[in-house]
C-alpha cells in the first residue's frame, strides 16, 4: 500500500503525502517521544513536534521526490531528526 502511495506522490499527488504521513505518524511520534530531551519535555509536547515535522517535510517534499531515498519513512526520519535538533537548540540555547 505505501509503495502505491509513494508512487502517486512522486507523480505529484499531494493527497498521497497526507495519507502516507498519517500511516507513518505513530512511528514518528515514537522517535520524537524517545529522543525529546527531558529538560524540555515540560515545555514541548511530542504532538506539537509531529506537527512541526509535517510542516517541515511538506515544505521540503521536493527533496524526497527528486532524491534517491529508498522510502518516505526514511526521509521523514531524517526530517524528524533535523526538526528535533532545531527544537533542542531553540529551547536549550546550544549550537
Amino acid at each position: 500500500m505505501t509503495d502505491d502511495l509513494e508512487e502517486r506522490l512522486k507523480h505529484g499527488d499531494q493527497v498521497a503525502f497526507g495519507e502516507l504521513f498519517t500511516l507513518h505518524r505513530p512511528r514518528i511520534w515514537q522517535i520524537i517521544h524517545f529522543r525529546l530531551s527531558d529538560k524540555i519535555r515540560g515545555r514541548v509536547d511530542p504532538d506539537d513536534v509531529v506537527q512541526e515535522v509535517f510542516l517541515e517535510s511538506e515544505k521540503r517534499l521536493r527533496h524526497f521526490v527528486d532524491g534517491s531515498f529508498p522510502s518516505l519513512f526514511l526521509w521523514l526520519r531524517l526530517v524528524t531528526g533535523q526538526t528535533l535538533s532545531k527544537i533542542h537548540r531553540t529551547h536549550l540555547g546550544t549550537e
